[in-house]
């Protein structure tokens, strides 16, 4: 395939991946991304419908929870739906989210589509996407049982709230 994302993943799975769009020279308005459905095997389609695309947004934080976390940076935390959205020289870059949804009975194979990112008023860009498909699927229900533990005057410690929660209160 072309040139661009190259991500592999099984049958009923999401395969996830980013890319990030920066302005050069000039702020970019309101970007639009449109998905273009994925050409597999023997006419085998992934449906543009099964790519959810989100936009990480960032959070400053001004009272880090974690000693080793630095005041005034900011984070990306959120996942909104992508929406036309205007990035600007300022911002520097914008973190896109790509899940791709594969279907559980699709053919193996090759799949190659595209997101077309298009600036109000300025030049498209075309970034491909080259999935794999492996021969086997993920199950639907999940049959491995798991435990994590969590001892939580040591969670409270990491986030700098050491002594507000004891053992007496985190288990009583």
């Amino acid at each position: 395939g072309e040139e661009g994302v190259r991500v592999a993943g099984a049958r009923n799975e999401a395969v996830a991946f980013q890319i990030v769009i920066s302005p050069t020279g000039e702020d970019l308005s309101r970007v639009e991304i449109e998905v273009a459905d994925l050409a597999g095997p023997d006419g085998a389609v992934i449906s543009a419908d099964r790519v959810t695309l989100l936009r990480e947004a960032f959070v400053q934080v001004k009272e880090p929870s974690h000693r080793d976390w630095e005041p005034g940076l900011w984070w990306p935390d959120p996942l909104p739906p992508w929406t036309p959205w205007d990035i600007t020289v300022a911002d520097r870059h914008q973190p896109v989210w790509i899940e791709v949804a594969v279907p559980d009975d699709v053919p193996a194979g090759e799949y190659v589509g595209a997101l077309i990112v298009r600036p109000e008023g300025g030049d498209e860009m075309r970034v491909a996407v080259n999935l794999t498909v492996w021969d086997f699927a993920l199950p639907v229900e999940r049959s491995l049982r798991t435990l994590f533990p969590l001892y939580l005057p040591s969670i409270a410690g990491q986030h700098l709230l050491a002594g507000l929660i004891t053992d007496a209160d985190a288990y009583s």
